[in-house]
């Protein structure tokens, strides 16, 4: 569930700042804690998965799926 474990292509809202945020990827340094990689106003960000969901609250899924996002008319 993208509630309890952030997916790419969920929405967020920080609770301080009432921001949007768009988890566009997902990656583990080399001590292994997962982070998430999040889209921000147009600005890039890496945070930990536990200071993400304590400051952050689940809104959704995107209705435009990543995969979508490079799709060029021919």
């Amino acid at each position: 569930m993208s509630k309890e474990k952030p997916e790419v292509g969920d929405v967020w809202v920080n609770k301080d700042m009432n921001i949007k945020i768009f988890i566009v990827g997902i990656d583990k340094y080399n001590s292994g804690i997962e982070c998430l990689l999040y889209d921000m106003d147009d600005d890039f960000f890496y945070a930990k998965v536990f200071y993400f969901l304590t400051n952050c609250e689940y809104l959704g899924k995107s209705k435009i799926k990543i995969e979508e996002l490079f799709d060029v008319k021919d």
